[in-house]
């Protein structure tokens, strides 16, 4: 199973986290749309910064927005800012 975690801090929403969060949904609109079929097991969901602090240590989150790609529960690639819709489908097609 590969899961595409979003890091996200609802508290203090800025411009580039709501742009970024409207990317995030457009590539699993995306995938969910054109490749579900081939990669059924790729789960997309949100981690909440202020609320997961031994998630965000452990993987030394420090940028937000920060993508991290898992792939049977061990992190495989960690993006720190914003990623193009292109990008995070091209990572996922290399996983």
């Amino acid at each position: 199973m590969i899961e595409v975690v979003q890091v996200i801090d609802t508290q203090h929403e800025n411009r580039i986290g709501k742009i970024y969060q409207s990317i995030f949904s457009k590539a699993s609109k995306y995938h969910n749309k054109n490749y579900e079929a081939k990669y059924k097991e790729i789960i997309f969901k949100d981690i909440i910064f202020h609320e997961n602090h031994d998630f965000i240590k452990k993987y030394e989150v420090n940028v937000l927005p920060t993508t991290l790609f898992f792939k049977d529960n061990e992190l495989v690639f960690k993006k720190e800012g914003i990623m193009a819709t292109n990008h995070i489908l091209h990572i996922l097609e290399e996983i």
